[in-house]
Parts: C-alpha cells; sequence; structure tokens
C-alpha cells in the first residue's frame, strides 16, 4: 500500500523499519540480478558487432558496471557475469588479460527410427537470436 503523505518528516525510526530495508532489497536485486545481466549483455553486443577494444575483464566488467554508479563485489558480480555469457550469449572465456572468448556452437543429436542419426549444429547470433540449424545426416 501506499503511505500517506502528511507533510511532515518521517522519524529516524519510521527510516529504519520501512524505508532503509526497501532500499536495501532494490539494491540488493540491483548487484545480485540486473548489474550481472548487463554486464553479460554488454559483453556479448560487444563482441557480436566487434566493438570492444582489447583490455581485461576487469576493465570491461568495471566500464559496464559505471553505468549503475553503484559499489558492488567484483568477483560475484564476475562469477554470474561468466555463467551468463555461457548459458545465454554461448560465449567461454578463454583469456581474461586480454580478454579472449570462444564462441560455443551446440550440437543436437537424435535418432530416427532407431538407425538414423540426426546432427544439427546451431551457431547463435545474438543479433538474430532465433536459432538457426543446419542439418547433416550420417
Amino acid at each position: 500500500m501506499f503511505r500517506k503523505e502528511d507533510g511532515k518528516d518521517i522519524t529516524d525510526e519510521e527510516f529504519s523499519k520501512l524505508i532503509e530495508p526497501w532500499g536495501n532489497a532494490c539494491n540488493k536485486h540491483l548487484h545480485n540480478d540486473i548489474l550481472p545481466e548487463y554486464v553479460a549483455f554488454y559483453l556479448a553486443t560487444g563482441v557480436q558487432m566487434k566493438a570492444l577494444f582489447s583490455n581485461t575483464y576487469k576493465i570491461h566488467i568495471n566500464s559496464a558496471a559505471d553505468a549503475f554508479n553503484i559499489k558492488y563485489n567484483y568477483e560475484f558480480v564476475k562469477s554470474k557475469v561468466t555463467n551468463i555469457l555461457v548459458e545465454k550469449y554461448h560465449l567461454r572465456v578463454i583469456s581474461e588479460e586480454p580478454l579472449d572468448f570462444e564462441r560455443i556452437d551446440w550440437v543436437y543429436v537424435r535418432w530416427i527410427n532407431g538407425s538414423i542419426l540426426v546432427v544439427t549444429l546451431f551457431r547463435y547470433d545474438l543479433l538474430n537470436p532465433f536459432r538457426k540449424g543446419q542439418h547433416v545426416w550420417i
């Protein structure tokens, strides 16, 4: 529910019981969820568009995080960003100094009629995120 405006300042007790926990919850969500997603998107689009300059992983993470102007736990954010890059953007960090990636191509294998194997190779494209596969019949 919304607080009613009465024209008076809130007390220190009200601030510590209501406003401060609300701010802390918002900051936690920003740090734990929004910041890592944004940094991963920043890096993935930079790679896809060939726009990133050669630098370290730490400098690129800090550059992206500067948009939020908050204090954050670098190791925590780095760990989450690294996982998001693999799971969502199909990029694996292979070097941190200087930063370098390898693209992960997915292979989907299935049996048809118990004997014919179909292999579909997928290449992820961030700018066109629908998976397009090339079928190879074996």
